[in-house]
């Protein structure tokens, strides 16, 4: 799980490495609302939160085509801090 902040766009670069063939969702801690990840490689799940590039950790989920999750994984956010 990497997520990268860029402040100038106010988004989190999220990539998460898992099973493929699943379902990826990020989520900020302490805000509402999940954000879809799109699976660009075989168990390589990307995607772009547009939020405000202030968040520290961002929390990432996979989910198999049965239904089950994975256990949720956080990382603290790196990157740019805003001005």
């Amino acid at each position: 799980l990497r997520a990268h902040a860029d402040a100038c766009a106010d988004t989190i670069e999220v990539v998460v490495e898992g099973t493929l063939g699943c379902r990826a969702f990020a989520s900020l801690p302490g805000r509402l609302g999940r954000y879809p990840l799109t699976e660009e490689a075989p168990g390589r799940y990307c995607g772009t939160l547009p939020v405000p590039a202030a968040a520290r950790q961002v929390v990432a989920v996979l989910r198999n085509r049965i239904g089950a999750s994975s256990r949720p994984e956080t990382i603290e956010v790196t990157g740019e801090s805003p001005p």
